[in-house]
């Protein structure tokens, strides 16, 4: 993976020489690794390819929060800012994708069949938690000098998308209390200039 990742950056660079290549870690803290399948943990992997001289213009964090035990990022705040404090040492920038669902069930349009975390301490999946969790997480995020872009990993859950309910718009293209609570007046504190990169 590590061989395929550089090959993939080499041959951007071909096509364009004044592209910036980002790479995006998904599932950053590395939870897969206690199943034993994997020698390098995602950390490694970055150093690998920074290291390699390939001119990397910064790394992608993608995290999903509030699916099933193993398989999401459901964490206090303070473990996400030693996260963001970890990886920034890399010295490069950083942008973040984030994914929170909205309800529990069974998303008939999401290609990732990771399900809502539904254990009895989860307070998940419903709308006002999402916009709740995020809001706050973004207040941490964008403290951190490393970082210089935020993106929303689905903007509908009305179109194919990778995360079970995690979208600002829900299935009838109706906009949720987090859309609401990021889309206030530009300039004001409660205005955030996130862009969806899912859907439509």
């Amino acid at each position: 993976m590590l061989a395929l990742t550089a090959r993939m950056i080499d041959v951007a660079r071909q096509v364009d020489d004044d592209s910036q290549v980002f790479v995006r870690v998904d599932r950053p803290w590395g939870d897969y690794q206690a199943k034993g399948k994997h020698r390098l943990t995602p950390w490694h992997v970055a150093d690998a390819l920074l290291r390699s001289g390939m001119g990397l213009a910064g790394i992608n964090l993608e995290l999903a929060l509030g699916y099933e035990p193993g398989e999401n990022d459901s964490r206090r705040l303070l473990r996400f800012s030693k996260l963001l404090d970890t990886w920034g040492t890399f010295g490069v920038p950083l942008h973040i994708t984030l994914n929170c669902p909205s309800a529990s069930g069974v998303d008939p349009l999401a290609r990732m069949k990771f399900k809502v975390d539904a254990s009895p301490n989860s307070q998940v999946g419903t709308e006002d938690h999402q916009a709740e969790w995020i809001t706050n997480l973004l207040s941490m995020i964008m403290a951190k000098q490393p970082v210089v872009g935020i993106f929303w990993g689905n903007l509908s859950d009305a179109y194919l998308h990778r995360y079970a309910h995690a979208g600002l718009l829900d299935a009838n293209q109706l906009p949720k209390p987090l859309w609401n609570s990021l889309t206030g007046e530009p300039g004001t504190d409660t205005w955030y200039d996130i862009k969806a990169i899912g859907g439509r």
